[in-house]
């Protein structure tokens, strides 16, 4: 495939959607005649995102600047999914550049939550989405962090500067966290 496009895909609203692929040429295979392939993917949201319910909190100095705007770590679980056109630019939070071990943020529930899947969203991908990221769990009462999961070696397509891009991480058996 040297593409996949569906002009309608909201990664945030749940329905079936058809994508279309071109098949793509090599040295192998000539496409003459642009042939071109359809699959259906389903998107669904999970019942209840508990983001929202927790304090979300990052490092001095870890924030972006976006003009007088320092970016607050309570956006990234807000709920606000976009920023774009927004005066102030208040709504998505992003990290500063360059990235530094100060890089990271956390999310801290009052009681603990089960979590079945992490669920990352992002805007210019190619550009400014992570390649990679982990996922670390410290249960009260202890000074350890475990890691859960993580994300190495993604992908982004070339961003249309509007769309948000996705990336997963979903849980054999819903985690306590």
């Amino acid at each position: 495939m040297s593409a996949w496009e569906c002009e309608i895909y909201d990664a945030m609203t749940e329905g079936t959607y058809v994508f279309t692929g071109i098949l793509a040429e090599s040295e192998e295979y000539t496409n003459p005649e642009n042939k071109s392939v359809q699959i259906q993917v389903e998107v669904k949201i999970p019942a209840v995102n508990i983001a929202p319910l927790a304090k979300a909190s990052a490092p001095d100095g870890a924030s972006a600047t976006q003009g007088n705007v320092t970016k607050q770590p309570g956006w990234v679980n807000d709920g606000s999914m976009n920023d774009q056109g927004r005066p102030n630019k208040d709504g998505v939070y992003a990290f500063a550049t360059p990235l530094s071990d100060k890089s990271y943020f956390d999310l801290t529930w009052e009681k603990a939550m089960e979590v079945d899947r992490i669920v990352l969203n992002t805007y210019f991908a190619d550009e400014q989405g992570p390649t990679s990221y982990e996922v670390l769990v410290q249960h009260e009462g202890s000074d350890t962090w475990e890691s859960v999961g993580s994300k190495a070696d993604i992908k982004w397509p070339v961003h249309d500067g509007r769309t948000q891009y996705q990336s997963e991480i979903v849980f054999e058996q819903a985690l306590e966290m």
